[in-house]
């Protein structure tokens, strides 16, 4: 947002800790130190902001520009939190020494020329490479240390594309092009490999499973196949076929095993839908407008969303792992608030959402739910919740 940013206490009972300004500054992107205790802010203007947050007062401990005032437009810290690299719009790297010390001891790293927005940096488990890409599409493997290029750049070619997933230890890379090809990277020894190239059908939307293995598309009107699945092998597309499935798709997600997914289609139903058999079975009918699915990290349970009734929203459970799908009453959850875009913590204890400009959490861990979070409606947009 515009200058700010909010620290929150994310342990049992979430507390609001402290809010940073910076004024007249829009902030592109945050990432935590490994240890924990500091906060780098990447800035459209004024340069990249490190916080320290290891005492109660949260000091604004540096302010990292070169020569002059660049917009930086993402930035990491290395694992061993000893250097900070940041990605710039003028399509450069700039790499500081943590604690950074005066602003002016960092060192440039020029990619190839015409090189636009540097979008996305992952460092490597052993701090020894940078991977970067830019709004084209094009991927770049550093050397952090002295800046040289590993490889040839790699990328979609005379097409603009936009980096959809960079794993967090940096090997795996998804990107998607305007010229309707999904492409997976993996880097190996500091080289760059395309592992698999999709022809993207037209679709509304997408999801792929937890390894990477399974693409579905989704599309959301009439007159065209509703699902379309594709399976990657070693690298090889060796399934791409058309699901039988009777209405348009609103949304769906993946089971945490890959072998299933749920739908909620224009009918407003929610259905289970077996991959390897393609059978389905109704789940849930929702009165109301739909608003999401999601599935628990163990795959048992089925979080569905809805509003019932206008300004009344529930989000309802199901036990998936028994057949048929049995509803768990004692689960459900009521709020005034539109509760979207569900995700569940990685211990399956919490379940978040988003919605009215604020976040929420609600504990699914007890006899009965309760809301142990809520953020509060902020003067932004967004559209997401989501837990480290």
């Amino acid at each position: 947002t515009a200058g700010k940013l909010t620290l929150w206490d994310a342990s049992d009972d979430p507390q609001r800790i402290a809010d940073f300004h910076v004024d007249g500054v829009k902030i592109h992107e945050l990432a935590y130190s490994a240890d924990g205790k500091m906060v780098a802010a990447a800035c459209d203007k004024r340069g990249c902001k490190v916080w320290d947050i290891s005492t109660d007062t949260f000091v604004l401990k540096h302010t990292l520009a070169l020569t002059q005032t660049y917009a930086y437009a993402t930035a990491e810290f290395t694992p061993d939190n000893s250097h900070i690299v940041a990605g710039l719009e003028t399509g450069s790297v700039h790499v500081w020494r943590n604690p950074a010390g005066k602003p002016g001891n960092g060192r440039k790293i020029d990619l190839p020329k015409g090189t636009p927005t540097v979008k996305a940096i992952a460092v490597s488990p052993d701090g020894i490479r940078v991977i970067t890409s830019s709004i084209n599409g094009f991927l770049h493997s550093l050397d952090l240390a002295t800046g040289q290029e590993l490889i040839e750049s790699v990328g979609h070619l005379a097409t603009r594309a936009r980096v959809e997933h960079v794993s967090q230890d940096g090997t795996d890379v998804l990107t998607r092009a305007q010229d309707a090809r999904l492409i997976q990277w993996r880097v190996r020894d500091g080289r760059i490999e395309q592992v698999a190239a999709m022809k993207v059908p037209p679709a509304s939307g997408y999801d792929v499973d937890r390894k990477g293995e399974k693409y579905v598309f989704y599309r959301d009107y009439q007159g065209a196949p509703p699902l379309k699945l594709m399976t990657v092998d070693e690298g090889r597309v060796v399934l791409n076929k058309e699901l039988d499935f009777p209405t348009p798709i609103r949304e769906l997600a993946f089971s945490p095993d890959g072998e299933r997914v749920a739908t909620l289609d224009e009918n407003r139903e929610v259905r289970l839908l077996d991959l390897s058999s393609e059978e389905s079975v109704v789940v849930d009918q929702l009165a109301g407008g739909e608003r999401g699915v999601s599935f628990s990290p163990d795959g048992k349970l089925l979080a569905v969303s809805r509003e019932p009734e206008a300004g009344e929203y529930e989000v309802r459970f199901w036990d998936v792992s028994q057949t048929p799908p049995r509803h768990v009453q004692r689960l459900n959850f009521r709020s005034k608030r539109v509760m979207e875009n569900l995700q569940f913590s990685p211990d399956g204890k919490l379940l978040a959402f988003f919605g009215n400009n604020s976040v929420g959490i609600v504990d699914v861990s007890g006899e009965e739910p309760r809301e142990v979070f809520s953020s509060g409606a902020q003067n932004s947009f967004g559209r997401y919740a989501a837990f480290s």
